[in-house]
C-alpha cells in the first residue's frame, strides 16, 4: 500500500533487514540472524518478503511470511543465490545463481521449487528485474567484457542487447518504470 518500506541496516557490523512504517514514522527489526541479510522483495499482495541471508555460510534465498515472521529457505543448490524479485503476479521468483562460477538468471516458484536456467553460457548475468507485464527480464551482463544491458523472454529466448555504449561504459542496475494503470 505504499506505507511501508524494508531496507537494510547495518548494527555492529551484522546487516539486518528492517521494516519502516512511513505513517507511523516507526521501525521494526525483522530479522536478527547472525550474518548478512539483505537484497529483501515484496511480493505483489505484501504478504511475504524473499531475501538473502548468508546465515548458511553462503548467500541463499529465503521467504518470510510477514504475518508470523517466519522464514524459510529456498534455495539449497549451489553455493551463491542472490538478487531476488517476485515477479508481478507473484507466482515467480526471478534470481541469480552461480553455476560453475559464473551467474546464470534464473526462475523458481515461490516454493523453491521447478527451477529453471533463463540465460546460460561462459558470461555472467546478473541483477536481473522483471518487466511490469512480467513477459521479459532485463539484466546486465558481461558478454562483450564490459558489463551491458541485456532483454530476454521470460522462456530464455529472444534475448537482445539493450544499449549500445561503446567499450569501457559498464551498465548495470536495471530498474523498469512501473506499469500503468488504465482507468
Amino acid at each position: 500500500d505504499g506505507t511501508k518500506v524494508i531496507v537494510t541496516m547495518s548494527v555492529n557490523q551484522n546487516a539486518d533487514l528492517f521494516l519502516f512504517d512511513l505513517r507511523n514514522k516507526t521501525h521494526t527489526q525483522v530479522t536478527s540472524r547472525d550474518g548478512i541479510e539483505t537484497q529483501a522483495s515484496w511480493s505483489p499482495d505484501g504478504k511475504q518478503l524473499v531475501f538473502v541471508s548468508d546465515r548458511s555460510g553462503s548467500p541463499q534465498i529465503y521467504l518470510m511470511d510477514m504475518d508470523t515472521r517466519e522464514d524459510i529457505r529456498l534455495t539449497f543448490d549451489g553455493v551463491y543465490n542472490a538478487d531476488p524479485r517476485w515477479s508481478p503476479d507473484g507466482r515467480s521468483i526471478l534470481f541469480t545463481k552461480r553455476v560453475n562460477n559464473i551467474d546464470q538468471v534464473h526462475i523458481m516458484d515461490p516454493y523453491g521449487e521447478n527451477v529453471r536456467e533463463v540465460t546460460h553460457g561462459r558470461y555472467t548475468s546478473e541483477q536481473p528485474e522483471w518487466s511490469p507485464d512480467g513477459r521479459q527480464i532485463v539484466f546486465a551482463s558481461n558478454r562483450t567484457g564490459d558489463f551491458k544491458l541485456y532483454v530476454v523472454s521470460t522462456d530464455g529466448t529472444s534475448l537482445r542487447r539493450l544499449t549500445n555504449s561503446g567499450p569501457g561504459f559498464e551498465e548495470n542496475s536495471p530498474s523498469w518504470t512501473a506499469r500503468r494503470l488504465v482507468r
